[in-house]
């Protein structure tokens, strides 16, 4: 996935052997994110977020269809591990069949996966019966239910509206949203930068201006400074210097703002949004359609 600005994407980039098929969007400023290149891989994508003082391990993952379970879920397991938290949420693709999150019938990878949730404790968020995948393959609509979302114990009482968002994309998997209940709302980060103020809009005439009226009210003069009496007595001056100085500065600078991001990429137009919107609605009348008129609309979607 590309970058695009206030967004941090975290996916397989080193050593990479085949396509990439699990990442993470950080939208925004107010999550500290940490991670470990040794627990991204092509099918799983580890991080660990700081939201206040709680820690979540948030994983996303895709498990092939065609390849052995068992694999995958071993990594898992062991990613889970590293993160060192016991609050932890997992999603993604995990081609698999189960009752257990909505499914009509269940296959043994719903089986093994369904095993392995309840082994590791966690919660299965999924609810109801909506497709998180819909195709048309020739004149067959096919759908499915194998996009799981589950979460530790601890946080099962903090997850809201789990639910399936058929308009949100035009993919052949649907979107699923949800939210997390927390303590208190999200705040910025304080920046890691030193940086403060925005010099490039500094109005340095008024700066020097205001730094001599400062010095002056303080009495900060080179007789003063050379008579210091010690150590402590210079150390008050510097304190005074510098305070003077921040003083200036928030009246002649102004202060760095947060920084701006979009949920949408640069390269996204009025054009492509409405082009999107006619998909998605032309993908609707397929599934709302009559069957004589069923092969027609197929063949307008396409």
């Amino acid at each position: 996935m590309k970058q695009s600005p206030g967004t941090q994407v975290i996916q397989c980039s080193l050593n990479r052997q085949k396509p990439v098929k699990a990442a993470i969007v950080i939208f925004g400023s107010s999550l500290e994110v940490i991670h470990d290149p040794q627990l991204v891989t092509e099918n799983i994508v580890a991080i660990l977020l700081k939201v206040g003082q709680l820690s979540i391990g948030v994983l996303s993952v895709y498990f092939e269809g065609d390849q052995e379970l068992h694999p995958y879920l071993s990594a898992l397991q062991h990613t889970t591990h590293k993160l060192h938290t016991n609050n932890i949420l997992v999603g993604g693709d995990v081609n698999a069949w189960s009752q257990w999150w909505g499914s009509v019938s269940e296959n043994h990878r719903g089986a093994e996966y369904c095993s392995f949730l309840h082994e590791q404790d966690f919660q299965i968020l999924n609810s109801g019966q909506t497709p998180t995948f819909e195709i048309y393959r020739g004149d067959r609509w096919c759908t499915s239910i194998v996009d799981v979302t589950a979460c530790s114990l601890s946080l099962l009482g903090k997850m809201e509206e789990w639910r399936v968002e058929r308009g949100l994309t035009s993919s052949d998997h649907n979107a699923i949203t949800f939210s997390m209940r927390l303590e208190k709302a999200l705040e910025p980060l304080r920046p890691v930068s030193t940086r403060i103020y925005n010099t490039r809009k500094a109005k340095w005439s008024d700066f020097g201006s205001h730094l001599k009226a400062n010095l002056t009210e303080k009495e900060i003069t080179k007789v003063r400074i050379s008579n210091a009496l010690g150590p402590e007595d210079l150390e008050n001056i510097l304190e005074e210097y510098t305070n003077a100085i921040h003083r200036s500065c928030d009246e002649a600078i102004p202060k760095l703002g947060s920084p701006k991001y979009s949920a949408k990429p640069p390269w996204w137009n009025s054009t492509l949004d409405l082009l999107k919107k006619d998909a998605v609605r032309k993908k609707r009348r397929i599934r709302n359609a009559a069957a004589h008129r069923r092969e027609y609309t197929i063949e307008i979607y396409r």
